[in-house]
């Protein structure tokens, strides 16, 4: 087991019209930005280090979805009251640390943390290494 993994859960808001961008010189839809963010960080004997648990205000899609909201429970007003996405973002990674290995239900939420960190101008290259716990 990695000396630093981060287990971690992402809930994103989506749009009513897709959102083009270009990635790395190939034109893609958003996915959906990062609405909710929970993490545990663990150590190689399964030790609970530390959590993280944020609320984020979107830039993009700034109205709450309503299909996201039921999923969610969250509401127009927790996003409202988020921390701006990028300074959220920062120090989702920051927390994180530089070694960190991640682990995630399925394998959506990294595709969609690199669009996010892209979109906001902070380095996307971490992960880059990470593990999807129903392989497991």
């Amino acid at each position: 087991m990695p000396r630093n993994l981060v287990l971690f859960d992402l809930e994103w808001n989506i749009g009513y019209k897709p959102y083009l961008f270009n990635y790395h010189g190939v034109q893609q839809t958003f996915r959906g930005e990062i609405i909710e963010i929970g993490a545990v960080k663990i150590d190689e004997d399964a030790n609970v280090l530390d959590t993280f648990s944020i609320h984020l205000r979107p830039r993009i899609f700034r109205t709450l979805q309503h299909h996201i909201a039921k999923v969610t429970g969250l509401t127009q007003a927790d996003l409202d009251r988020g921390e701006p996405i990028v300074q959220g973002l920062r120090r989702f990674m920051q927390w994180c640390g530089p070694d960190a290995e991640f682990a995630e239900w399925g394998m959506d939420d990294v595709p969609v943390l690199k669009q996010n960190l892209f979109l906001c101008n902070l380095d996307e290259s971490r992960p880059t290494q990470w593990y999807d716990l129903q392989q497991i």
